[in-house]
């Protein structure tokens, strides 16, 4: 097998072809996201890594290189903390254990500091062990980077029925008092879907406060959704009151999977408790369209421990290579988690 650093937008551009036939398992390790991301983040330097067997393109590591506070040189997964999983793209039916060793050897040349993943232990283990072998390694669980997920069986009726009686309560009441008033609950035509997309973004930044890392996610989502309307990927919901819109969701779909990427309510119709009316009807939705399993992302919400089916478990894997990586590595991983989180 052979691994080549693709480090210019040109050299990834030229593997869409043979990139874009791949199935990923989630919307981070696909083409369009790589490219999309890294066009929108000029200060983020690709360092994909493909590798070939037989001339056969058989994985991708969707990585780039970013300067953190320090200066040091930090790889990563391309859209960073927004990338819920940074896990290499492996063609069924070949060795991935071979694949993540042909990745670990391209990156002994050492033109990074430090190694920062969020990786799957269900996929990545091996891959983990051969980082292990680069420099000073920090594994561990972070909390509120477990991704948090719904499986949904083929009988809707069943599905429902396993979430808690007092979820499914609250949707039942909530939309009872709805009945007595205009509302509609709708599904995101694609010829509108560019200006709804807007409203959500609007709707987004009234609830959360807006920093640089959510503009350039933005930039990015804008940039991103034609390519997603053209696959038949893309999916906005909607709950509308009197009118005015009382909650927005956006999801990205991936064969019998749901990516739920972002949304928010409007507090003025909090009583409602419009994401969650919106949650169950876009759920039955997307069960009728054939998804089975709706990844909510990651984060430490009461809401998402609450109706989450499970989680898909991952790990922080920090390596550091140079004395400035070693030394960043033992501060994010060593040093800072043991002190008060004041700090």
């Amino acid at each position: 097998m052979q691994a080549t650093i693709m480090k210019s937008l040109d050299e990834i551009r030229a593997l869409e072809s043979q990139w874009a036939k791949l199935t990923p398992p989630s919307p981070f390790s696909s083409w369009d996201y790589a490219y999309d991301w890294l066009r929108c983040a000029p200060e983020a330097q690709p360092h994909v890594i493909a590798v070939h067997s037989n001339g056969e393109l058989v994985g991708v590591a969707p990585w780039c290189l970013s300067r953190d506070y320090a200066g040091s040189r930090v790889l990563t997964g391309i859209g960073g903390e927004s990338a819920w999983y940074h896990d290499p793209l492996v063609v069924a039916g070949h060795d991935a254990s071979r694949v993540f060793r042909a990745i670990a050897e391209a990156l002994r040349h050492r033109r990074w500091d430090a190694i920062d993943l969020t990786l799957q232990p269900g996929q990545s283990l091996p891959l983990i062990t051969e980082l292990k072998h680069l420099g000073m390694t920090v594994t561990e669980k972070v909390s509120d980077r477990q991704s948090h997920v719904i499986a949904l069986e083929d009988d809707w009726e069943a599905s429902w029925n396993r979430f808690p009686a007092s979820f499914r309560k609250g949707v039942r009441r909530h939309n009872r008092h709805l009945e007595a008033i205009s509302h509609r609950y709708l599904q995101v035509p694609q010829a509108e879907a560019m200006a709804w997309l807007e409203e959500v973004i609007a709707l987004n930044r009234t609830r959360w406060n807006t920093g640089e890392n959510w503009e350039l996610t933005y930039t990015f989502v804008r940039a991103n959704a034609p390519t997603l309307l053209a696959q038949g990927e893309f999916r906005l919901f909607g709950l509308e009151i009197e009118g005015r819109i009382a909650a927005l969701a956006y999801h990205i779909r991936k064969g019998d999977r749901s990516f739920a990427i972002f949304g928010n309510y409007h507090p003025d119709f909090a009583e409602y408790s419009p994401s969650n009316l919106l949650l169950h009807w876009l759920l039955t939705q997307l069960h009728h369209e054939g998804v089975r399993w709706v990844d909510l992302g990651p984060g430490e919400y009461e809401y998402k421990n609450r109706i989450q089916s499970g989680v898909v478990e991952t790990l922080r894997t920090q390596v550091g290579a140079s004395l400035l990586g070693m030394a960043l590595v033992g501060w994010r991983g060593m040093i800072k988690p043991r002190l008060p989180k004041a700090i």
